[in-house]
């Protein structure tokens, strides 16, 4: 379970037959501080499964299973997203299967929140982020997760059957070479890739990672053990080689 429900179920006597006293909790200055130590421990964990879902999906791209990895990477920003948004002390708990929101501060009170914990997670990131690049740009006329989220769901539910053998248009820049591509948008300091449609299903989940190893680098102490570090590097390979440029994102969550 993630730790800031935990935390939460211990600090607010919750009821799922009682919604509506939920709102009226209101979080204490050391309850607080606990939640926010558990929202950052949740955060690296986020990270940490985005991670693997990007280099799960590149290893998909390479061996020609373009579906699959259309739905992980967009998981990829999710999991990035939800890291944000818990650095930021945003924390998102459930109550039997109700979704609330809560601002980790002193005197603060619980919102209920509409729609699934996607649309909840991304919903947050607009409201508490309205001047990033990842919410005033637009991809093809469209916000870059209503983007993402519809390239996740044509893969995954809207098309009858899998692209495969196929390649999705979205996916041609790969053609060029997934080495070269991703030390472009790894090494890009511009978000030059991440708003094209042609870049921007490898390119903009790789660039809310970067955002999301920003946060957590500067403002947590947390960060991943050995053995994590040494497993997550061991995982994104391109024709058996090693992106040096991931690894080295990576290396600086230890």
């Amino acid at each position: 379970m993630h730790h800031a429900q935990v935390c939460i179920n211990g600090k607010f006597n919750l009821n799922a037959g009682n919604l509506s006293s939920v709102g009226s909790c209101i979080l204490t200055g050391p309850a607080a501080t606990e939640l926010d130590k558990c929202l950052k421990n949740d955060a690296i964990n986020y990270l940490y499964s985005a991670l693997i879902s990007y280099a799960e999906a590149i290893k998909g791209v390479e061996a020609g299973f373009f579906s699959w990895a259309t739905v992980k990477l967009y998981y990829c920003a999710f999991y990035s997203l939800r890291s944000i948004l818990s650095v930021d002390g945003l924390c998102i708990f459930y109550v039997g299967s109700k979704g609330f929101s809560i601002k980790v501060r002193q005197g603060e009170c619980p919102t209920k929140a509409n729609g699934t914990t996607h649309k909840l997670v991304m919903n947050l990131y607009k409201k508490n982020n309205s001047s990033s690049p990842f919410v005033t740009q637009e991809i093809d006329m469209n916000e870059p997760f209503d983007w993402l989220m519809m390239k996740r769901e044509e893969a995954n539910y809207k098309n009858g059957r899998f692209t495969e053998p196929g390649m999705p248009i979205i996916f041609n820049k790969s053609s060029v070479g997934l080495q070269v591509l991703l030390k472009e948008y790894i090494l890009d300091g511009e978000k030059k890739y991440c708003f094209d449609s042609d870049h921007a299903v490898l390119a903009l989940p790789l660039e809310i990672i970067k955002e999301a190893l920003n946060k957590l680098k500067t403002n947590t102490n947390f960060r991943l053990n050995t053995n994590d570090v040494r497993f997550l590097k061991s995982l994104l390979r391109v024709s058996g080689n090693p992106v040096v440029e991931f690894q080295k994102l990576i290396d600086d969550l230890k």
